[in-house]
């Protein structure tokens, strides 16, 4: 729960009385204030649209500047190749022959000391605290991190450059900051590489991707 992450003591919810309402039950007998408030007259929600076009042009200023006044930087890195499944295509007659070394010549071929890995947050269904017995807690993380496949699904796509540099892949990881974001313009999956556009020259800093749900077409 993000007001739980933040570990706010107040929270204002504006114009949303079911809102409200679910947080103030979700919040019983915590520190956390919960207040109500009046949505101001003339305020209107924004078009699906308009939200769009500004988030497109909001993605645009952040590599290319408010005035395109910035120069982004175009790179190639490699995609992690996980040893365990090129030492299975190896063995299955993929390559390289023979039985005996299989697993070295795949250790051989796979170098995954500069490659990228993407990961993405999924939600688990947490059961309510109205279906556990008295006094007991949902102790399962909400969150869990998947790793995405490689594909060329992942072009166009807008990722967030993680600062964990910790071999574990966990929900862990969300709790990292964020270094920047990158955008995957293209996915070459038989020659294995990415084509990342970063907002500066030089080599990206993590080697942990986190896909979210935005897509950006990008056009000057």
């Amino acid at each position: 729960h993000t007001i739980r992450s933040f570990e706010a003591d107040v929270v204002l919810v504006i114009g949303a009385e079911r809102l409200y309402a679910d947080i103030c039950r979700d919040f019983a007998g915590t520190a956390t204030v919960v207040v109500a408030l009046n949505k101001s007259g003339g305020v209107v929600a924004r078009e699906p649209a308009f939200r769009e076009k500004s988030r497109q042009k909001n993605i645009h200023a952040y590599f290319y500047g408010r005035n395109s006044d910035l120069n982004p930087f175009s790179t190639t890195a490699a995609i992690y190749q996980d040893p365990s499944s090129v030492t299975a295509t190896l063995e299955s007659g993929g390559g390289g022959g023979g039985t005996g070394g299989g697993e070295d010549e795949a250790a051989a071929r796979v170098d995954n000391a500069n490659a990228i890995r993407v990961f993405t947050a999924t939600g688990m269904r947490k059961i309510s605290s109205s279906a556990l017995p008295v006094g007991i807690a949902a102790t399962m993380d909400p969150l869990q991190i998947d790793e995405v496949v490689p594909s060329t699904a992942l072009q166009h796509s807008l990722v967030a450059v993680l600062g964990s540099q910790s071999e574990e892949n966990d929900v862990e990881m969300l709790r990292q900051p964020v270094m920047g974001y990158a955008h995957i313009t293209q996915v070459n999956v038989e020659k294995g590489l990415f084509t990342i556009l970063a907002p500066a020259a030089g080599k990206i800093p993590s080697k942990k991707f986190l896909l979210g749900s935005i897509k950006w077409l990008e056009s000057r």
